[in-house]
């Protein structure tokens, strides 16, 4: 059994930095990796979780492993599955079991779904494109994106616009620089535009605080 074990942490540790192989055997349970693109932080971390499962024996039900986008969820999904099939003696399961590798986003939701089932069973995570329609059908108005794709440039469309206004709008709060405040005199689109207000845009205007400026 300690052979085994013994080999699982060599096919576990194999091709890693000195760093890396710190990181995947490290026993804290909060450990902070500071590395830059293309570095290995998804490698380390699948191998992480396979380490816990294979060298430390913690029952798969009770790792949690997310990201923030879609795409590396999936990415770190893929990688935790071929991990845990490295290391599983064969005729043994290999599924991640009751595991849950995915975004931050869903992980909140399944929480809140099993805390209030009959609050939140509607609810859902928006893709890009949801959440790119609703810009355009709930809050066009309000945030001015006539305005904002005429100075950006007679050639740029409004599917374009939206692309560059979350752009900029997940950039600022990845810093943590936004500030949305509604002007206390006069809107940002023209009465006559034929985005005018909607529903969606009359609840925000009026939760919003007021300034003599609109500043994103």
């Amino acid at each position: 059994m300690a052979t085994a074990s013994a080999n699982v942490s060599q096919r576990l540790l194999d091709g890693l930095t000195d760093d890396q192989k710190s990181a995947v055997r490290s026993p804290k349970r909060r450990v902070l990796i500071v590395a830059g693109a293309g570095s290995g932080k998804t490698e380390v971390m699948a191998r992480r979780v396979a380490w816990w499962v294979g060298v430390e024996s913690v029952p798969k039900d009770r790792i949690v492993a997310f990201t923030f986008t879609e795409k590396a969820a999936e990415e770190m999904k893929f990688r935790v599955r071929r991990w845990i099939g490295e290391i599983t003696p064969k005729g043994e399961d290999i599924n991640l079991g009751g595991m849950y590798v995915g975004t931050i986003h869903g992980y909140c939701l399944e929480k809140i779904r099993e805390f209030w089932p009959n609050d939140y069973h509607n609810f859902d995570i928006l893709d890009e494109a949801a959440r790119a329609a609703l810009i355009l059908r709930g809050f066009n108005g309000v945030l001015g994106l006539s305005k904002l794709r005429s100075a950006l440039g007679p050639m740029q469309g409004m599917s374009a616009t939206v692309d560059q206004f979350v752009l900029a709008y997940d950039q600022l709060h990845e810093h943590n620089k936004f500030e949305a405040v509604m002007t206390s005199d006069t809107a940002p689109f023209p009465p006559h535009d034929i985005t005018r207000i909607s529903a969606a845009d009359d609840f925000w205007i009026s939760a919003l605080p007021k300034r003599s400026s609109f500043a994103v």
